[in-house]
């Protein structure tokens, strides 16, 4: 995990972000193998350590806040096994960030509502979660079996919950 754009060409202008931008996904994937069997702490501390690098670069605005994006996420799926205060803490971070992809929000949706039978507070934004992602899906640009396959994912899911508690 370099950070540096070592190896490639020396971009300019769009060419640089686009290369910055895939240079910090393989790192953030990475940064997530290589220590996806540690404990939550150690995870978090990786990723956080990976975000302050990257923000120390000179990245355009859309860029920083992806990276951010990128990194609760990461910090989030880290946290599901973690008591739920610490998930939640996770979860407010990257609901204020927003979610870089629909799926991204059903994930967390699901992730989320697994939370129920141990936290009434978890229920709540489970439903808040599940009725942002059928609006974010409802997006006409998105392709139908993006639409279709997540819907699905995310009407399991609610049904499951339901059937919880």
């Amino acid at each position: 995990m370099s950070g540096e754009l070592s190896g490639l060409a020396s971009p300019t202008g769009a060419d640089a972000h686009s290369a910055l931008s895939i240079q910090f996904a393989r790192d953030f994937d990475a940064t997530r193998l290589q220590h996806l069997r540690e404990r939550f702490a150690a995870q978090e501390s990786a990723l956080e350590d990976l975000k302050r690098r990257y923000l120390r670069m000179r990245l355009a605005p859309a860029e920083r806040l992806e990276v951010r994006r990128r990194v609760a996420e990461g910090i989030l799926f880290a946290a599901t096994e973690e008591p739920w205060l610490v998930f939640r803490r996770y979860l407010r971070r990257l609901d204020r960030l927003g979610y870089s992809k629909p799926h991204i929000l059903v994930m967390t949706a699901m992730l989320t509502s697994r939370r129920v039978p141990g936290s009434l507070g978890a229920r709540k934004e489970a439903n808040r979660l599940f009725r942002k992602a059928r609006m974010a899906l409802g997006d006409p640009s998105l392709p139908p079996e993006y639409k279709r396959a997540w819907m699905d994912d995310l009407e399991k899911a609610s049904r499951l919950m339901e059937g919880s508690l």
